[in-house]
Parts: structure tokens; C-alpha cells; sequence
């Protein structure tokens, strides 16, 4: 599980200060190899370290461009483990010169159906706007969309069928801009502190029937998922928000 809260301004700024705003957790087993944040090849990414392919679910070029891989839960007997890495999506959209839909355009000819679910999001920086595309490969006819300048919550189902959480936390980032708004005086600090608090939010949105049907596990092996900070220490378990 793993969600990202994204803004893009259009010509009047978010607060009247910034272009965007990107807030992302990463749910994955606490024991699987990480490398921190860093500059490589010129994306600026932690990258997975169990691949050989050290891939990434989030990164930034020189030229600000983003990639941000989320995937599409699934049954885990639906699962292919000699699928192809995801992770390697980003990078090779990173150190490539293809504009955002082209890209997407070319993924949905290839054999996207050959990978894991995944949900890839681009923010492309054109002018001086962030345009916003995503590319999901579980629809029989996959396409990339393009969508409109604002609010925009990605986890890990499709939009169109969205978990409790994600709607919760829109809700949240929606009153958090509302709230700054009304603030003249206010530091990055202080509206990054605020983000913080709600990627650590541990409210539990139980029962949702999405990530039921998604995962195919029972009411006590789903629940731990239903928050948009997945605290698995909690439960004993090797999974979680890092």
C-alpha cells in the first residue's frame, strides 16, 4: 500500500507561494533493502536495492520532472514473481528525453499487462505549470489520462474506485490549503510540519470493500491497511509505511 497527495497550481500559485506540492508514503516490508534519498545517474531517488534493476518508486531529474510508481493491489495468488520490475518505470522514464504522454502512449503498446499492477503518475513541468498524467495497467484498454490542474489523491486502486483512506485524506489536504489560506505569516516549515501530520495519520477506515475485493484477505489480514500511515510494528508484522 502506498498513496501520494499531489497539487498543481495553475497560473494563480497554492498559497500564492508554491507550483506544487507532493506528499508521498511508501508501504513495503520493513526488511526489504533501501537506499536513501541521493543523487544517481542524475535522478534524484531512493532506489530498491533487492533488484538488480535498483529501481524506484519516486524520483526527480535535473530538469524537475517526476516519476511516481504506486501498485495496483492485488490477490497474491494473482501475483507473478518473474514479472518485470516496476520500479524500473521511473528511471527509464527519467534518464529518457520523451515528453510524459508519449511515454505513457508507448507503455500501453508495449506489454504492460506483462508487469504486476501498477499505477504510474508524471508530473512534467511545461512552462511554468506541472502538468499531471497517469497510466494504470489493469483496464482492458489502458490509456494515459491527463488530468486537470488541482487536488489529486493516488493508492493503490484505480481512481475511479478509490480506497476510504484516499478520500479521507483528500479531505484532509483540502482543509489544510483552506486553513493556510487565511495565514499570512506562515514558514514552509510550518506547512510542511502540517503535511507530515496527515502522511502520519493512523485513523483505520474499516471496513472498505475496495481493498477487500483487491487484497482477497479476511477483515483482521486487511484492516491493518485501511490508514493512510500503515503502522505493521504495531501488529508484529514486516509491513508498513518506511
Amino acid at each position: 500500500m502506498c498513496i501520494s497527495f499531489i497539487i498543481n497550481a495553475d497560473n494563480d500559485l497554492i498559497l500564492g507561494r508554491f507550483k506544487l506540492i507532493l506528499l508521498n508514503n511508501r508501504d513495503e516490508e520493513f526488511s526489504r533493502p533501501t537506499s536513501a534519498l541521493a543523487w544517481c545517474d542524475g535522478i534524484l531517488a531512493g532506489r530498491d536495492e533487492r533488484e538488480s534493476e535498483r529501481g524506484t518508486w519516486l524520483g526527480l531529474d535535473r530538469n524537475g520532472r517526476i516519476g511516481n510508481l504506486l501498485s495496483i493491489t492485488e490477490p497474491k495468488n494473482v501475483f507473478k514473481s518473474f514479472a518485470p520490475s516496476r520500479g524500473k518505470l521511473v528511471t527509464n522514464f527519467l534518464n529518457g528525453q520523451t515528453f510524459a504522454e508519449k511515454f505513457l502512449l508507448q507503455l500501453g503498446g508495449e506489454n504492460y499487462k506483462d508487469f504486476n499492477g501498477f499505477q504510474f503518475v508524471i508530473l512534467e513541468k511545461i512552462e511554468e505549470c506541472y502538468e499531471l498524467y497517469s497510466f494504470t495497467n489493469r483496464f482492458d484498454n489502458s490509456e494515459p489520462v491527463h488530468w486537470p490542474k488541482g487536488l489529486h489523491v493516488f493508492s493503490n486502486s484505480p481512481r475511479i474506485t478509490p480506497f476510504k483512506k484516499a478520500i479521507y485524506g483528500e479531505k484532509l489536504l483540502q482543509s489544510l490549503i483552506d486553513q493556510f489560506s487565511t495565514k499570512i505569516d506562515f514558514t514552509e516549515e510550518d506547512l510542511i510540519n502540517e503535511l507530515f501530520k496527515i502522511g502520519s495519520n493512523t485513523e483505520i477506515h474499516f471496513p472498505d470493500e475496495q481493498i477487500r475485493l483487491q487484497t482477497g484477505s479476511t477483515d483482521s489480514e486487511y484492516k491493518l491497511l485501511c490508514s493512510i500511515f500503515v503502522n505493521g510494528h504495531l501488529q508484529g508484522r514486516n509491513y508498513g509505511t518506511k
